[in-house]
């Protein structure tokens, strides 16, 4: 089964375009991405909540979970990981949180679903 990690990021800007120059950065870290929503942030409206859809190159499952960890690494080296109870290398999602050492000074806050490809979005925020 084909996977994607699902993105969210709370950028630090109540700007529009800068928004979407720090979109285009963020985007240029991570192939085959595609932004899903860029809006101001409901809960707070001096940020901007980026989702994007990031597939996958993988579909070999530990082949998967180390694109994932070579991408996460790229955005930050301290994640709050989370995994399933039963994690079993055939059928797995896993999700994180980073708030610290993040690569670039405008995000605030980012969060990762790995998924089966064009699931509906889990709220992971």
């Amino acid at each position: 089964m084909k996977k994607e990690i699902y993105w969210r990021f709370l950028l630090n800007t109540d700007k529009k375009n800068k928004a979407e120059k720090f979109s285009k950065n963020i985007l240029e870290t991570m192939p085959n991405a595609k932004i899903v929503i860029l809006e101001p942030y409901w809960k707070d409206k001096s940020l901007f909540n980026l989702e994007v859809r990031h597939d996958l190159v993988n579909i070999i499952p530990d082949k998967v979970v180390f694109e994932v960890l070579e991408t996460i690494s790229l955005i930050s080296n301290s994640w709050s990981i989370d995994l399933p109870i039963n994690f079993n290398i055939e059928e797995f999602d896993f999700s994180g949180v980073a708030i610290d050492n993040l690569k670039w000074d405008y995000v605030s806050w980012t969060s990762f679903f790995l998924q089966d490809k064009d699931m509906p979005t889990t709220d992971v925020l």
